[in-house]
């Protein structure tokens, strides 16, 4: 059906359920060596062996049937070994997709290597947004740049010609903010907190 003389890997992600809970994990196909890795995360805590060969079977059986003229039933196979593993319960498709990019992060273990959710999430989603096969991506510079000069533009206004008071929680303390419109001067100092008093500014920033 395709040619795969040219082609040397193939990636296919696979997503199992177990007692209401799925995990993501992925096949690795060696089409020159003829071998089938599988990279987990979670190496078997999710699923035992059985489960995993049944699995693996089907997949390489509909492989046979989508390719046709490779029997990919017949390749090796073994777990990856050596790689990293996930620090949590729900990061499972982070990992395959920084599987599939080949990071040297995560295809060998780093004891330096310290994994951060947020952010690797939040390095995804730039990278999606970034991306020259993002067609909205010009849209959402745009409504980001937007977003970002309103919340200047209402900040000055609140700003010019008056003397702003905040308190923000720290606990039983906080800190008492005065803005001195004539040299730009922010003073702090120590006070109690004053019921119903709340200062709080979120702004958009553009990437």
């Amino acid at each position: 059906m395709w040619n795969l003389v040219d082609c040397e890997k193939i990636f296919i992600p696979v997503h199992v359920e177990k007692n209401s809970c799925g995990h993501y994990y992925l096949y690795i196909i060696h089409t020159k060596n003829q071998e089938v890795e599988i990279w987990d995360s979670l190496c078997d805590q999710f699923m035992d062996e059985t489960e995993r060969n049944q699995t693996t079977e089907n997949l390489l059986l509909a492989v046979d049937n989508l390719f046709g003229n490779v029997m990919f039933t017949k390749f090796g196979r073994r777990m990856a070994s050596n790689i990293l593993l996930q620090p949590n319960g729900y990061d499972c498709g982070i990992f395959v997709i920084n599987y599939m990019q080949q990071s040297d992060h995560y295809v060998t273990q780093n004891t330096l290597f310290q994994f951060d959710s947020d952010k690797e999430r939040l390095d995804l989603a730039l990278k999606l947004l970034k991306s020259n096969l993002n067609n909205e991506k010009e849209s959402l510079y745009d409504e980001a740049a937007r977003s970002y000069a309103k919340a200047h533009s209402e900040e000055d206004l609140d700003l010019c010609g008056t003397k702003r008071k905040g308190v923000e929680d720290v606990g039983r303390r906080g800190t008492y903010m005065e803005l001195d419109d004539s040299d730009n001067t922010v003073k702090r100092k120590n006070v109690r907190l004053k019921t119903g008093i709340c200062f709080n500014l979120n702004y958009i920033y553009p990437f």
